[in-house]
Formats: C-alpha cells, sequence, structure tokens
C-alpha cells in the first residue's frame, strides 16, 4: 500500500533513567477521528523511548470490522513512536479499533500500559441521495445484521440472523453492491451476531448470540472460525447472555473479547468473556446495569485508553455507563436518563470535539415488545465520561434504530433512522446540530439500518434490515463533478502588494457552495505580526466564502490564507486539493526615512543577538520585538508601550547558539509563538525551538525538533508556513546534511495541529552549504513552494500541494547568497528574488510562471548580511533594506514600482547589525525599522516618522485632470516622474469624508472610475513620495 509515513516523532533522551512505566501520549490517526485517511498509518507516541525489539513491533494491533480482522502489515519503531502500516487500506467509513499491548516496552524494559483507541476512516464525497439497488431475501424475523469481507475478495458481504429460522444467512457480494447465494448456518436461536477476528488469523469470524424467551437452557452464544474463504465452523458455546453481542478488546491484550447482552428481558446484567488470543472464552463476569438492556456499545468515554460500555435501558428510560479499569473489569452506577424505552444506541463523536457521544432511539411501550416511537435521544460528552442532553430529534414515525455515518462525506458523521417503511437521513452542521428532511424508502419495516461502502466506490450505502425478511440495498450518488472544484479567484488578490488593513478576505470557486460549518471554517488567515490564526466570521454566498477578521492587519505585514479541502459544493462535491495564497497590506505614504530612535538593550553579558523579529506577543495592540542571543542561548522579548519605546527583561532559553528567529502561531490559539534555528558547533546537530505563547507575551517549553549540522552561520533558513494546506503551520529549515560533504538539505517538518511537529519531506539541494530560505507560491498555484540560498545559488522547488516537492531549477545570483527574500517586486502579480550576496551585491531576479531570470545586480559598499522587503514610502509597491555590519548601517533601496532602484537612505545603527525587521511599531501606518547588533548587544529601533504633507507646489500645478466636471470617470494627467509610481488616489466629499480609494497604475493618464458617485463637488488627494496632491473635481 502505498502512502507517506504520516508520523515520525523525534525525541532528544541524553543519560535519562525511565523509571515509571510509559505511557501513550498522542495518536494517530487521533483518538476517535471521524475522518481518517483510509490509506493511514496507525501510530502511539508514548513517554518514552521505545526499545526497537520484536515484542515491541509486535504490540500494535489494529482491528479492521470489515476487512482483514486483524491487519497485517509492517511495524516501526522511531525514538519514542511505534507505527503500524497495514499491508491494505481500510475500508471507506469504518470504524477501526487498535491496541497497545504491554509488549511495547520503553528502551529501559518497562513494560508499557496497554492502550485501545478507535477511529472512523474518510468517505468520499457524495451527494448523499440514494438509488434502489437491490432487496435481498433472507431467513424468517431477521433480527440483526452485520456486514463483512468474510472470504476476502474485497468487497462487504452481508449476514443476518434469523430468529424464527433459526439461522444466520450468508449473502455474498459481487464487488458491486449486488447480493446473491442462499448458504445458511444453523443455530438454535440466533437473535443477535457480530464479525471480527476472533484467532489473529486475518479473518472476520462470527459469534451468534442464541436467545429465546420459551427455552432459557437456550441461551448462549456459539462461536464460529473463518477458514478465509467465508466457510465457517467450530462447535464452541459460550454461556453468556444473548439479546445483543460485541466483540472488542476489553483488556487491551490484543485479542477480541465478548460482551453480551442479558440472558432475559427481567435480567440486569451484560456478560463479559475474555479471549485467550485463540478464540477461547472464558470467565464469569457479569456487569450489573439498569433496566433490562436491550442494546450494548463499547466506547472510551473518558479517554483513558481503554473500553467503557454502555447499555440502553428499555424498562426504566436510561443508559447505563460502566467504566473500565483497563484490564476489562467493569464497575460504576453512573446512568443517564433518556426519553421513554430506548431500544438502540450508538456511540460516536457526534459534535466533533474529540470525545464520544451517543444517541439513543426510542420508543414507548412495555418490554419485551414496545411500541415504536418518534424520539431520539442525544447526550454530549464533557470529555471525562459525563453526558449532559441535546435537545431530542423527532422523526415522522416509529423509530427502531440509529446509526451514525457520514454519508455526504463532509467529515462528520450524520445520523441514519430506521423508521416506518424508510431511512430518515439528518444531516450533522459538524457540531451536533441535525436538519433535514430525507427520507430513503425500504422494504416494509426496517429493525436495523447500517451505512457501508457495498459497491467500493469510497461512499457509505444503506442496508436496512427489514420486517419482510429480506435487506434493503440502497447506493449513494457518488456523482463526480465534470470540472474539478477550483478556486477561480481571491481577494486581496494574490501577492497583492498594499491591500487594505481592513480587507475580508474572500475565495471564489467554480460552483456555488454549501453553506455548512465544515465549508465557513475552511478559510484560515495567519497573521504573522498580530493575532496568528486570526478570529473571526466566515460567511458563504453562492460561489464566494468570505472570512472578515475580528480586528484589523498591521501596516505592510504579509499575510498567508489556506483554503482546505473541506469545502463542500452545494451539489456536495469536494475541493480535492487545498489552496495557499498571501498578500502584503498597505503602508501610509512617507518620505521612506528612518528618524532617531531607541538602543533597545536585550540578554547581557554576550548575548551576541544574531536575529530580530517583531509582533504583538501580547495582545495589546501594538508590535513588540524579540531577539534571538547567539551567544547565550535566549530569545529577549521587550514589550512595546504602543509608541515605539520597550521594556522588560523575560529571557527565553532555547537550544545552542540561536541563529533565526521567526513568529507565527504554530497551535492556532490565536496567539504569536515563535521559533528559533539553533547551532552553531561543528560537532553538534542543530535543533529548532519551540516555544508556545501563553496568551500574555510569556513563553512555555515546546518541542526541540532534531534537524542536522549547523556549524559556521550555514544551515540557519527557517519559516512556519502552511506546506500542506491543512490549516497549521508547518517547519521549514536548511541545513548541512554532514560537517565533511556539506550537502544541502531544506526539510519539512508537519504540524500535528497542536504545535507539534513529525515527518514531513526531507530534500537534497544541488548545491552545497545552504544558508536561508525563503516560502513562497513562486508558480501561483496555490501552494507554497521552498526557495534555498546555498553556497553558489538559489534552490527552487515547487509544491505538489500535500509537502512534497520535485523540480531542479537553479537560479544564478551574486557569488555567496547569504539571504534571500520573495515579494511581487515589479507589480504583475507573481513573487520574485532578491538575494543579498557575498560578493557585496543585491540581486534580482524576475518571475516569470515560476522562472526566475534577469542578471540584475545592484552594487553594495561591502558586506551585506540580511535583507527585508517592505513598502517604506508607501507608494504600493516593495522597497528593499539591508544591513551591513562595516557600516553599522540599514541601507535603503526605493522601488519605482516596476523592479527600478533607487538609492535612499542609509540609517545609522547599532555596532555591527547582523539581521533587520520591518513592522509598524508606533501604529502610525508606516513601516519602522529594526536591527539585532551583535556587538552593541542591543536592538535599533529607528522610526518612520515623515508623514507626508502637501506636495510642492511646482509638482502640484504639473497634475491636471479631465473632463473636469466628470461624469462616470476622470482621468489625471501626469508629469513623468509621477507616471512611474504606482499612486494612490482618494476622493473626500464636502463633508470630509472619503468616499472612493483607488490604487493607479503606474501611466501617464490613468483613469478613476467614479460612479457611482452622487453628483457634487469633491476633493481629490493623490498621494505620492513628494507629498500629497490635492485637486478639486466636480461631478455632473
Amino acid at each position: 500500500m502505498a502512502r507517506a509515513l504520516a508520523a515520525s516523532f523525534l525525541c532528544l533522551t541524553t543519560g535519562t533513567t525511565y523509571a515509571q512505566q510509559p505511557t501513550v501520549t498522542s495518536l494517530l490517526p487521533t483518538r476517535n477521528a471521524r475522518s481518517a485517511p483510509r490509506t493511514t498509518d496507525v501510530a502511539a507516541t508514548f513517554s518514552q523511548p521505545l526499545s526497537n525489539t520484536a515484542a515491541t513491533l509486535g504490540a500494535l494491533k489494529v482491528f479492521s470490522q470489515q476487512s482483514g480482522g486483524r491487519k497485517a502489515g509492517t511495524a516501526t519503531v522511531s525514538g519514542n513512536t511505534l507505527t503500524f502500516n497495514p499491508t491494505t487500506d481500510f475500508k471507506a467509513g469504518e470504524t477501526v479499533y487498535a491496541t497497545v499491548t504491554a509488549d511495547a516496552q520503553s528502551s529501559s524494559g518497562t513494560a508499557a500500559k496497554p492502550h485501545v483507541f478507535q477511529f472512523t476512516t474518510a468517505v468520499s464525497p457524495s451527494t448523499g441521495t440514494f438509488v434502489n439497488r437491490q432487496e435481498v431475501p433472507v431467513g424468517v424475523q431477521p433480527a440483526e445484521l452485520v456486514s463483512g469481507d468474510i472470504d476476502g475478495d474485497g468487497d462487504v458481504d452481508l449476514l443476518t440472523a434469523d430468529y424464527s429460522s433459526k439461522t444466520v444467512s450468508v449473502r455474498r457480494n459481487d464487488g458491486t453492491g449486488f447480493f446473491a447465494g442462499n448458504q445458511t448456518l444453523s443455530f438454535t436461536a440466533a437473535r443477535s451476531l457480530a464479525l471480527g477476528d476472533l484467532d489473529g488469523d486475518g479473518d472476520l469470524d462470527l459469534v451468534v448470540g442464541n436467545y429465546s424467551a420459551l427455552n432459557p437452557t437456550a441461551i448462549s452464544v456459539s462461536v464460529r472460525f473463518n477458514d478465509g474463504a467465508g466457510n465457517f465452523s467450530g462447535a464452541q458455546t459460550v454461556v453468556a447472555g444473548a439479546t445483543d453481542v460485541s466483540l472488542r478488546d476489553i483488556d487491551g491484550d490484543g485479542d477480541l473479547d465478548l460482551l453480551s447482552g442479558a440472558s432475559s428481558y427481567s435480567v440486569n446484567t451484560v456478560s463479559v468473556r475474555l479471549n485467550n488470543g485463540a478464540g477461547i472464552f472464558s470467565g464469569t463476569q457479569e456487569v450489573t446495569v439498569n433496566g433490562s438492556p436491550s442494546s450494548l456499545a463499547t466506547a472510551d468515554v473518558d479517554s483513558d485508553g481503554d473500553l467503557d460500555l454502555l447499555t440502553a435501558n428499555p424498562e426504566n428510560n436510561t443508559v447505563s455507563i460502566r467504566l473500565n479499569n483497563g484490564l476489562g473489569t467493569f464497575s460504576g452506577t453512573y446512568y443517564v436518563t433518556v426519553a421513554a424505552t430506548p431500544l438502540s444506541i450508538d456511540a460516536a463523536d457526534i459534535d466533533g470535539d474529540g470525545d464520544l457521544d451517543f444517541i439513543t432511539a426510542n420508543g414507548n411501550g412495555a418490554s419485551p415488545y414496545p411500541v415504536f416511537s418518534r424520539t431520539l435521544s442525544i447526550q454530549l460528552n464533557n470529555g471525562s465520561g459525563t453526558f449532559a442532553p441535546a435537545p431530542d430529534l423527532v422523526v415522522n414515525g416509529y423509530t427502531a434504530s440509529v446509526t451514525t455515518a457520514d454519508v455526504e462525506g463532509d467529515g462528520d458523521l450524520d445520523l441514519l433512522i430506521a423508521y416506518g417503511n424508510s431511512v430518515a437521513l439528518r444531516l450533522n452542521n459538524g457540531t451536533g446540530t441535525f436538519s433535514g428532511t430525507q427520507d430513503v424508502s425500504t422494504s416494509a419495516g426496517p429493525r436495523r439500518v447500517k451505512a457501508i461502502d457495498v459497491d467500493n466506490d469510497g461512499d457509505l450505502d444503506l442496508l436496512t434490515l427489514n420486517s419482510s425478511n429480506d435487506v434493503s440495498v440502497r447506493l449513494n450518488q457518488n456523482a463526480t463533478p465534470s470540472t474539478p472544484v477550483q478556486v477561480t479567484a481571491v481577494s486581496p488578490t494574490r501577492n497583492a502588494r498594499a491591500a487594505a488593513r481592513t480587507t475580508d478576505v474572500a475565495v471564489n470557486f467554480n460552483y456555488a457552495l454549501s453553506n455548512t460549518t465544515g465549508t465557513q471554517q475552511a478559510l484560515r488567515v495567519f497573521s504573522q505580526q498580530a493575532g496568528g490564526k486570526k478570529p473571526g466570521t466566515a460567511a458563504v454566498s453562492g460561489n464566494t466564502l468570505t472570512f472578515n477578521p475580528n480586528t484589523d492587519f498591521k501596516a505592510g505585514e504579509t499575510v498567508f490564507a489556506t483554503v482546505r479541502p473541506d469545502v463542500v459544493t452545494s451539489s456536495n462535491f469536494a475541493l480535492l486539493m487545498p489552496h495557499v495564497f498571501q498578500f502584503t497590506t498597505a503602508t501610509s505614504p512617507s518620505a521612506g526615512r528612518f528618524g532617531a530612535g531607541a538602543e533597545v538593550p536585550v540578554s547581557n553579558p554576550n548575548g551576541n543577538p544574531y536575529s530580530v523579529a517583531t509582533g504583538d506577543v501580547d495582545g495589546d495592540g501594538d508590535l513588540d520585538l524579540l531577539a534571538a542571543n547567539q551567544g547565550n542561548n535566549t530569545v529577549s522579548v521587550r514589550l512595546n508601550n504602543g509608541s515605539g519605546s520597550f521594556s522588560g527583561n523575560q529571557e527565553v532559553a532555547v537550544g545552542s547558539a540561536p541563529l533565526t528567529l521567526v513568529l507565527g502561531d504554530v497551535d492556532g490559539d490565536g496567539d504569536l509563538d515563535f521559533a528559533t534555528a539553533n547551532g552553531l558547533s561543528t560537532a553538534a546537530n542543530g535543533t529548532i525551538s519551540i516555544r508556545l505563547n501563553n496568551g500574555n507575551g510569556t513563553f512555555s517549553a515546546g518541542q526541540e525538533i532534531i534537524n542536522g549540522v549547523r556549524f559556521n552561520g550555514y544551515g540557519n533558513g527557517l519559516a512556519l508556513n502552511d506546506m500542506d494546506g491543512d490549516g497549521d503551520l508547518d517547519v521549514v529549515t536548511s541545513y548541512p546534511l554532514d560537517q565533511y560533504s556539506a550537502t544541502g538539505v531544506t526539510a519539512v517538518r508537519l504540524n500535528n495541529g497542536d504545535g507539534t511537529f513529525s515527518g514531513g519531506a526531507e530534500l537534497v539541494t544541488l548545491s552545497p552549504f545552504p544558508r536561508d530560505i525563503a516560502v513562497g507560491d513562486v508558480d501561483n498555484d496555490g501552494d507554497l513552494d521552498i526557495l534555498t540560498a546555498n553556497a553558489v545559488d538559489v534552490s527552487v522547488r515547487l509544491n505538489s500541494g500535500l509537502a512534497t516537492f520535485a523540480g531542479n531549477q537553479q537560479v544564478s545570483v551574486g557569488f555567496g547568497p547569504l539571504d534571500l527574500a520573495l515579494g511581487d517586486l515589479d507589480g504583475n502579480g507573481t513573487l520574485d528574488l532578491v538575494t543579498a550576496n557575498n560578493n557585496n551585491t543585491l540581486s534580482i531576479r524576475l518571475n516569470t510562471n515560476g522562472i526566475f531570470g534577469g542578471t540584475l545586480n545592484l552594487p553594495l559598499a561591502r558586506g551585506p548580511l540580511n535583507l527585508a522587503l517592505g513598502d517604506i514610502d508607501g507608494d504600493n509597491d516593495l522597497d528593499i533594506v539591508v544591513v551591513r555590519k562595516e557600516s553599522n548601517g540599514a541601507e535603503l533601496y526605493l522601488n519605482a514600482g516596476n523592479a527600478t532602484f533607487t538609492p535612499g537612505q542609509t540609517a545609522g545603527v547599532g555596532t555591527a547589525p547582523y539581521a533587520v525587521a520591518l513592522g509598524d511599531l508606533d501604529n502610525d501606518g508606516t513601516l519602522d525599522l529594526l536591527t539585532a547588533n551583535y556587538t552593541a548587544q542591543t536592538v535599533s529601533v529607528r522610526l518612520n516618522k515623515t508623514i507626508l504633507a502637501n506636495a510642492p507646489a511646482q509638482l502640484t500645478e504639473q497634475v491636471s485632470l479631465y473632463p473636469n466636471p466628470a461624469h462616470g470617470s476622470v482621468r489625471l494627467r501626469l508629469p513623468a516622474e509621477l507616471a512611474q509610481q504606482h499612486l494612490q488616489v482618494q476622493l473626500i466629499n464636502t463633508l470630509g469624508q472619503t468616499v472612493l480609494t483607488q490604487t493607479l497604475a503606474a501611466q501617464t493618464t490613468p483613469e478613476v472610475i467614479l460612479a457611482p458617485l452622487a453628483a457634487g463637488v469633491y476633493s481629490l488627494q493623490l498621494r505620492t513620495n513628494q507629498g500629497v496632491v490635492t485637486k478639486r473635481l466636480v461631478i455632473e
């Protein structure tokens, strides 16, 4: 089975002795996942490193209920993580159970605590509408229905317990969802049944509950073993209840045990019989519950790694909950009151919060043959096994049973309710609120309903067991759109250079969208300077998904947005691939000059700040500063008072010799965390330190990621971006493979969603000594690519959209590029490249369809170390600022809008500046300057305070409007020096209100569209780098 290994967790252990029992700390897929990939590996990460022994490798048992029983596959150990790669994929929509047994041992030989968990696999998007396929004849008075691939041919067969016939009917699938055959198995009184791999041989065996109210001596459970071809044999009879049966690993030893309902309606117990591993059951445990249990379910309701017991009790209208001690012994007296006469129970994560809720189908008569009613009770778990009621659902008929399944493939669990002569579908909005009125017609009197992929098309079809002695098969319409669902436009436009700071973020598609919670939550917006993953309000209108952030963006910041594949169209087609894009926000016009500012002390003594970043880490609305101190392994945090003055003394410990510092919301909690790339020694592995923000600008320890060798300043590349389009920030870094060959590696470590990282790609670059990286969508295909500055050139690696990379483009730049950045320098909507080179040049390489070309090299005096892009003068294009340690200065290069640069100011800063950052530190709309000064042990702050006044009169006289008076539009006639700039124009009415803002293209006579402005007198203000030009305009 082809799949990328989904987990590769690394853990540092140095001379530590572990006396405690290793415990599971995380799982893959996550516990109770509702839509795990069918190709997924299964992994458990422990609190301690594991021994790579046969016992540990065999400790993870994975059980499919539909195909293959105990799955065959390959196990591996990496650090703290045990991973199992199944030989065959899982079935669509099946619930899989996995056990980590005590055979797993730590590296010190201590046995692990057993752990059992479950997950449900994803299904393909479908219409959620069903067509008749077949009515399959079975025995008389069928009482239960199960499905599974009993003959190993890759499709799901069906079996029914036929009470009056005293048989089990076996009907085999031809692969298209058509069932045939007349095989029957005889039993004393077949009332219930279950499939599971009892003897661990990779096929599905059968247990049948025999129940007879007239003959109590016939009450038992029969066990029949499969020969792999769907032929069953054996004679084992287990003395136990029989009204309902279930096969689960309740004692955590890696085999399936037996739970069965009461021996009669007057007995309030559940029988528990333990498996010896060969399918032989023993034990006498009877778990006391309430009110004559009619249906049972197992679920880890308290998330402690074992399966608890729930029973629906029709006699006293309750659900009993009995907690497992992990060894298969149940206790407790807790029960939950539900509506009258609960007959059927299902446990599932209904509201998507990661724990298991339950739902019951209720009757309102007397046991044992109640009259079925019209209600379903939903009880939501608080995560610890305590339940609270949600509103009951009413169905237009007498409910018989209920199950949960993702019938439309949107990643949540919907309700299917058997009632009357149909199945009611109630669709989940993702949080446990159900709606819809669709009914699917069946044969008479459906008693059980199942959602199974019977035709192997990836969606869930319907099976109902009917009083008419047949099974109805209804196929889900897995329609495929003629054109795949695609993003057709984004707003702000991709790579925009001057988006309004108040902008909404919007995405247009080629189909009308479904206004579901999944679709609304599919658009995630990340600020790198304030708020991290931005909170806000999403709305769907036609083909457009719009996100309105609660707070505005910061001036001049670059914002990244991800559209996850959760987007579903109104026809239930899904977006096949995620889509990521970026834009930069506008700054206020200024002269593009930095004035005096403060020298902010950072970690002493001998901190030697090597990198600097700015962002609002304490959530007070202004940008704070952080400096990575290479000399003493800390990050200094200094808080802004709102006017660009900084104070504080917080020092956060990180790995050895931090070289690069970046900010980003890695755990998705709405604040800015940070990461540092560490390592300067030739002998030690480099690391990446993750430090999580507590929300107030104080930081706690996070993961330490080992990533190759860093030495002599090489391998300090680091970025936090969503590389796989799943809506969280991944780590991208660069380093030499070793200190001898200096082979360059660019690595991606994928975020698990909580700010911990694993797996990902490692790309060997074609040039040695990687120095820095930049991330951006250089081919405009909706994913983020990686550029790496190497000793002699820049490597370009293009993303597939899912964080796998290809390509071999090597871009020639000046000798020894030390730093690089991406931005749309020429205003054509693509990301261009600029590098600061060791041969005292800046290289500009313009992008054409992802290919970089040109030979422009700007000469510098000496020694550029670090650069940044930003609109320094507020003219809607990206300028360059570069620091040189020899000059103790930051040099500006102002853009004319078309990637033509003019040298500007050299701003004096502290001694030996190694790094530069830009941000609006005093909230006046202009970009200010920060530099990390290695020798001075400071961060220099230089404020961009020169807000433009009126332009010189001579320039104003050269600007004219025509026609004036105007009607639908007006043109400006500009002098040559303004015609080369991208200018901002505003119209202000007589009340002083700005009624129109427009950015003009660089041309001699740009046009301003006036409709639908009212007639009247307006002031037209043209913002230039020499000041504001004001003209009077009359609209008729």
